[in-house]
């Protein structure tokens, strides 16, 4: 294909990207730059935090290896998409890639905590036969937060049921969504589109799965909670990861 032809495709694959920034700005403009960038200036940099200064601290590249560790090592590509998603307001998108994202660290956790004594290969093996053994979803999330924090089946539903419902209902074809976003903003079935309303929502939600997120890696990696605790942001790890501060609190 001569170059002249791939600069006019390429041209004409931009195009289709326009609308995204005027929906860009009016988020921006809505909600202010702290909200607007949120999801990678608070997690994206708690990410680089984790990984380049605070578990190299505390382990040795010995103890870093594992499941857990080489999970969340990929989360930074996914912070930087969920931060595109929601600033171009696809925020079914968001709620979809987080679903993953809170289920790929449950695996984790429930492997590490199980066969802590395999490299990360062979963890990766038995990651393959937990889903072959059917445990997923709703049912793995509560064991790994059972394990964490000691929850139990009411307390799971009560704190953490909905929000997996409401990520669930993303995922799979629901009714009560279509209905939810109907209401709020029918348009977006059509068009990505910004929504006060559906801009903040989704917001709470990304904190309460990166507030489990971090849960499983502190579980996992514990000497870091002291420099968490140190961390100048600590006032808005409050806000924003509540049970991982209360779990640092307790241990």
């Amino acid at each position: 294909m001569e170059k002249e032809e791939i600069i006019k495709m390429k041209d004409s694959l931009w195009e289709l990207c326009e609308p995204w920034e005027s929906i860009t700005c009016e988020t921006i403009e809505s909600l202010g730059k702290e909200d607007a960038l949120h999801i990678l200036d608070f997690h994206g940099e708690n990410w680089i935090e984790i990984i380049n200064k605070w578990i190299p601290a505390k382990y040795s590249e010995e103890k870093q290896n594992g499941i857990i560790y080489w999970q969340f090592f990929t989360l930074f590509k996914e912070i930087l998409w969920l931060q595109f998603l929601f600033q171009t307001g696809n925020y079914n998108l968001v709620h979809r890639n987080l679903r993953y994202l809170l289920e790929m660290m449950a695996q984790a956790h429930y492997i590490d905590k199980r066969y802590p004594d395999l490299d990360y290969d062979n963890q990766l093996e038995m990651a393959i036969e937990l889903e072959n053994k059917k445990i997923f979803g709703r049912k793995l999330v509560k064991i790994i937060l059972n394990d964490i924090l000691g929850i139990n089946a009411n307390d799971f539903d009560k704190k953490y049921g909905k929000t997996l419902d409401l990520l669930n209902k993303h995922v799979h074809a629901s009714a009560k969504r279509i209905k939810i976003v109907g209401d709020i903003d029918p348009a977006s079935f059509f068009v990505d589109s910004y929504n006060e309303k559906l801009a903040k929502d989704t917001l709470k939600v990304v904190d309460e799965v990166f507030d489990v997120i971090y849960l499983v890696v502190l579980n996992r990696f514990p000497y870091i909670g002291s420099l968490i605790a140190q961390d100048r942001f600590i006032d808005l790890w409050a806000i924003h990861a509540p049970d991982t501060i209360k779990y640092i609190n307790t241990h």
